[in-house]
């Protein structure tokens, strides 16, 4: 066997040995600030892609016109993030959903559906007072209110 030319081990400066040396001792925590700092932009990055993802998932379901599960969705999505920029827009998808699912009901489960869907306009009205799909939404309030005086208020 051929012998090895392996260079000698690196051997670090007597100040990065020294755990007693105080030079060691801010070498270690800027190193450590740094890597906490790296490591926190990257955990918030990746965060920002998951409330992303959660959001359009939900949108998938809107647009696929699966407005129950849309609406599980949407819930969902605002409860998981709550401080999210998207949150306006998820309550007003919330507020569209179940405002389909009950004007496309059958009777039997029509008048809980309309229940609901004004619900979720009262929320989307409390958190959202400025919003500029207030006005929309009010709309389909009325729309909701109008449908809920005319439906049959017991269930066979």
């Amino acid at each position: 066997m051929p012998p090895r030319s392996a260079a000698p081990p690196a051997i670090a400066p007597a100040a990065a040995r020294d755990p007693g040396n105080p030079d060691h001792t801010k070498r270690s925590e800027s190193y450590y600030d740094i890597k906490g700092t790296i490591f926190n932009a990257l955990i918030d990055a990746m965060r920002i892609k998951l409330e992303v993802k959660d959001f359009h998932a939900a949108n998938q379901y809107y647009h696929m016109r699966n407005y129950q599960a849309a609406g599980v969705a949407f819930r969902n999505f605002n409860r998981q993030w709550p401080n999210s920029k998207y949150r306006e827009d998820a309550m007003y998808f919330t507020l569209q959903s179940d405002y389909y699912l009950a004007m496309n009901s059958v009777e039997a489960k029509k008048l809980e559906r309309l229940q609901e869907a004004i619900r979720s306009y009262l929320n989307f009205a409390d958190a959202f007072p400025q919003s500029v799909l207030l006005e929309e939404a009010g709309k389909l309030h009325q729309t909701l209110e109008a449908s809920l005086a005319s439906a049959p208020t017991s269930n066979p």
